[in-house]
C-alpha cells in the first residue's frame, strides 16, 4: 500500500498553483528568509517591486533592509503581521505598499509560509509577491462611487437605501 504524505500532497499543490501564478504573470516576486541568519534571498521581480539593486539578488540581504521600502504607514502592520506568522508558523498573508525601482509606492499582496522546528521555532519563511494595486485602485473608486450614491440617495425626500436599518424606511 502506498501512503501519501498529506503535507507532501499540500506541498506539491502549492508548488503548483505558484508556478501556475508565475506563468500567467500574476506573481511579481519570490523570497526565501533564513530567520535563524537573518538572510533573505531574493528574485529580480521582488528587487524592483522593493527598489533593490539588482545585484540584490546575487546576495542574501537582512530583512531590515527589504522592510526600508516598505511605506511608513503600513511599516509596523507589516512588521507585527511577520512577527504573529513567526509566532504561529502555516500561512501567511499581507498586503502593504512599497517603493519600486522607479520610486512609486504600489500595493502588494505577500502570500508565504513559515516552518517551523519542532519545538515550534521559525526556520524558513518563503513566498511570493502577488501586485494588487490595480484591484486596490478599482475597490477605491467602487467605494467613492457607493458613498457619493448614498449622498445622493440621502438627501432625496421620500427615498431610502435598501437593506439599511432605518426606521423611517
Amino acid at each position: 500500500m502506498n501512503v501519501t504524505d498529506p503535507t507532501d500532497h499540500h506541498r506539491r499543490r502549492d508548488t503548483e498553483r505558484v508556478e501556475m501564478a508565475l506563468a500567467a504573470g500574476a506573481i511579481v516576486g519570490t523570497w526565501f528568509w533564513d530567520i535563524a541568519n537573518d538572510r533573505v534571498t531574493v528574485d529580480d521581480g521582488l528587487a524592483h517591486a522593493f527598489g533593490l539593486d539588482l545585484a540584490a539578488t546575487q546576495r542574501e540581504l537582512p530583512l531590515k533592509q527589504i522592510l526600508r521600502s516598505v511605506h511608513p504607514d503600513d511599516h509596523d502592520g507589516l512588521v507585527e503581521a511577520i512577527n504573529g506568522a513567526m509566532a504561529s508558523g502555516g500561512r501567511y498573508a499581507h498586503q502593504y505598499r512599497t517603493r519600486n525601482a522607479d520610486g512609486e509606492y504600489h500595493w502588494l499582496e505577500a502570500i508565504g509560509r513559515v516552518d517551523l522546528n519542532p519545538t515550534g521555532q521559525p526556520l524558513g519563511f518563503h513566498g511570493v509577491l502577488i501586485d494588487i494595486d490595480e484591484r486596490r485602485q478599482v475597490e477605491a473608486e467602487r467605494n467613492q462611487a457607493q458613498a457619493l450614491l448614498r449622498s445622493f440617495v440621502e438627501a432625496a425626500p421620500g427615498w431610502c437605501m435598501p437593506r439599511t436599518a432605518r426606521a423611517a424606511c
